[in-house]
């Protein structure tokens, strides 16, 4: 039992530190690109270019920053927002850089999980 709690407690740590890094990496992109672009605010060019901007980086972002309050609804919503970009955009897939960032939300789900096993086993 207690190996099973320390686990958990671990990844969900891991998970936090992770999700803290990527929310500030994507601030950085989205503000950098917001404010000091070349693209002049030239907006979204296509409705796919709308649903690949709102599954990443608007879903990741929101899921990870409810992860850090919430571990299995934002790793949910942050897998989920990784899962529909690599419907929309396949091409993305084979990309390890991006698909690296999905890790802190499965982590958060992994960590939830363990503990509702820990908690289920106890009674």
């Amino acid at each position: 039992m207690k190996s099973s709690q320390k686990a958990s407690s671990i990844i969900l740590w891991i998970a936090r530190i992770l999700a803290i890094l990527e929310i500030g990496f994507i601030l950085f992109f989205l503000l950098a690109d917001l404010f000091g672009g070349e693209s002049g605010g030239a907006g979204f060019g296509s409705f796919n270019e709308i649903l690949s901007f709102a599954f990443f980086p608007i879903l990741p972002l929101i899921g990870l920053s409810l992860a850090l309050k919430w571990p299995s609804l934002g790793g949910m919503i942050s897998t989920l927002g990784f899962i529909g970009l690599s419907i929309i955009r396949p091409d993305l897939i084979a990309d390890p850089m991006i698909m690296i960032l999905a890790v802190p939300g499965i982590l958060f789900l992994v960590a939830w999980i363990l503990d509702r096993r820990r908690t289920k086993s106890k009674f």
